[in-house]
């Protein structure tokens, strides 16, 4: 069984409830994050149509909520991809939404934290992110 992220949900799952893996796709023009604590093995994750527009200060929340969740553990893996390049939408810029994503990342989350931008390259129209909670280990197709 997976447990799936849905475009504009902010999720968290405990180690006593993990399905098989946690995914979110259909990361075309959207932004997915996925947060996993090695230690605690909690997992936070959200997918996020317009993460710098109009959602930008719940977005930024969210983040800091995440954040002082896992404020006090030592390893801190944050994954984040989407935000396609091919994308026919009016106002698109994916490199300045790729760039505010990331600063407001690094801006919420102490400097231990592992921030791994795994964005697609130009052609890929989108992307699937699939946690695996017993490894911790990341899979975006």
């Amino acid at each position: 069984m997976s447990r799936e992220i849905e475009q504009g949900t902010w999720d968290t799952f405990e180690p006593t409830g993990y399905p098989e893996d946690i995914t979110t796709g259909g990361l075309g023009p959207c932004t997915g994050i996925i947060i996993f604590d090695e230690s605690s093995r909690i997992t936070v994750g959200g997918h996020f149509p317009t993460p710098h527009s109009h959602e930008a200060e719940n977005f930024e929340d969210m983040l800091n909520s995440a954040a002082r969740r896992f404020s006090y553990s030592p390893l801190v893996h944050i994954y984040l991809s989407g935000c396609c390049h091919d994308q026919d939408l009016e106002d698109f810029d994916p490199q300045a939404i790729r760039l505010y994503v990331e600063m407001q990342v690094r801006k919420s989350f102490p400097e231990g934290a592992q921030i791994h931008a795994c964005w697609p390259k130009p052609g890929i129209g989108s992307v699937t992110m699939t946690l695996d909670p017993d490894t911790g280990e990341m899979f975006i197709d």
